[in-house]
């Protein structure tokens, strides 16, 4: 789908015209509650993503980062356990967030039924704000 509304010409509005094509994707991917999760913000920078994983482990989980996107998938080895009840999900699901430029997973850890996920902004030195040196224009071209 195009997105061709107002905005996409707007002139302060440069390079936007991919974000509503991956906000799009994303709203599509997360249509399940499971696992449920906490985001908590614990720093002007950092952020913890909490799982609630029970009865998952360490081999049954993958973490992928890619394209501004962290995915958390999950998936139990089958058995042929006889259950009276079961109350407890032990399904396949993957899980996607969507993550800010800059952004990037840190570290992850699982501990009592609960995956743990830290993510940090992390802008490298080349795009943080710089002054500018007010030049002489011709002065400047003739150094390139």
């Amino acid at each position: 789908m195009k997105y061709t509304t107002t905005w996409a010409t707007d002139p302060y509005m440069i390079g936007w015209e991919s974000f509503f094509p991956k906000l799009e994707t994303l709203a599509k991917t997360n249509a399940t509650s499971f696992p449920p999760y906490n985001v908590r913000k614990i720093g002007d920078d950092k952020f913890v993503i909490e799982l609630a994983v029970a009865g998952y482990n360490k081999s049954n989980l993958t973490l992928t980062e890619e394209d501004c996107c962290l995915t958390v998938t999950g998936e139990l080895p089958e058995t042929n356990d006889e259950y009276i009840h079961k109350g407890i999900a032990g399904r396949k699901f993957t899980r996607t967030f969507s993550l800010a430029e800059h952004m990037e997973v840190e570290c992850a850890d699982i501990t009592d039924g609960i995956l743990y996920v830290c993510v940090v902004k992390n802008i490298p030195e080349h795009k943080k704000p710089k002054t500018i040196e007010i030049t002489n224009f011709e002065e400047g071209r003739k150094r390139k």
